[in-house]
């Protein structure tokens, strides 16, 4: 058995605000490829898994250099560091896999990609209240998260490739 992880504050001297009181942190200037490639990677790692498990939730901005392959390495690493069982792996949606095309992210099951015209081929005619606008939401459909899994997730990475002119900071 392991001890729970302590800050050790070698993320401390970066940029960063607490997006709320008790929730969120957020990183304006933070390069995580950058992180990952430092000689040390994982003592920079375990700081960034302890502030996300102490906040709930980290924002990177600015992450132009971050592939889907290093993010799926960034989130298998956090993983490891904070103990995550050794036969678990990166997840491969159910639905949401690399079956459907989206344009410029090459097929990959282990990353999935929201994209509303990827929405709107797998739910081409479910309404969930015919009373609202034509305007519909992923969240109006039934779905789940993967905690009913063997080795449920324990970090997930949403990156934002496309913004809408205002929101877009919630799913």
């Amino acid at each position: 058995m392991k001890n729970p992880l302590e800050p050790s504050g070698v993320l401390d001297h970066f940029e960063y605000f607490d997006s709320t009181p008790v929730i969120g942190r957020e990183y304006p200037t933070l390069n995580v490829v950058e992180l990952m490639e430092n000689p040390n990677a994982d003592e920079l790692l375990r700081e960034l898994v302890y502030i996300i498990a102490a906040r709930g939730v980290v924002f990177l901005r600015k992450q132009d250099n971050l592939t889907p392959e290093l993010q799926k390495r960034l989130v298998q690493r956090l993983g490891e560091l904070s103990s995550k069982p050794s036969e678990s792996g990166v997840h491969i949606h159910p639905v949401l896999h690399s079956r459907f095309k989206v344009p410029g992210i090459s097929k990959d099951d282990e990353n999935m990609s929201v994209n509303s015209d990827v929405f709107k081929e797998l739910y081409t005619d479910k309404r969930v209240d015919s009373t609202r606008s034509d305007k519909k939401q992923s969240s109006d459909l039934w779905h789940s998260d993967i905690t009913w899994e063997k080795v449920p997730s324990d970090y997930t990475a949403l990156r934002l490739n496309l913004l809408p002119p205002t929101g877009g900071d919630t799913c």
